[in-house]
């Protein structure tokens, strides 16, 4: 029931027929929505008024960023002359406030979106 013409098909039969979730549920057999989905959906409608989340809902964007990436390359890179001192990535985490994989993989994924013919190797 994610899908937007979903949530547009429920919002016009609810508004329309006055079905409750049973008979939406019923009604469309072939969508396999669980009563559940609908129930908390039309909630929503009654609330919002609208088949759009709240602003801010749903997963947070992943902050990597140009300057996180230059953050963290700038950390990894001032221990590379000075042996027996190292980073983990937790302690990277840490200091700069983002979370711990954005340490290993926004280093090469801002790479690889910005220069996809020149490949940076970075070593933690």
């Amino acid at each position: 029931m994610s899908t937007k013409e979903d949530k547009t098909l429920i919002k016009n039969v609810w508004e329309s027929k006055k079905y409750v979730v049973k008979q939406l549920v019923k009604e469309f057999p072939n969508k396999k929505w669980s009563k559940r989905g609908v129930e908390d959906f039309q909630k929503r409608l009654r609330t919002t008024g609208s088949i759009e989340g709240p602003p801010g809902s749903g997963r947070p964007r992943m902050t990597c960023t140009a300057e996180n990436v230059d953050a963290v390359e700038d950390l990894v890179h001032s221990q590379e002359n000075q042996p027996q001192t190292h980073r983990s990535t937790r302690q990277i985490s840490r200091e700069l406030g983002i979370p711990q994989t954005n340490n290993w993989r926004c280093p090469f994924l801002f790479s690889f979106a910005t220069n996809v013919n020149e490949q940076r190797i970075i070593a933690f």
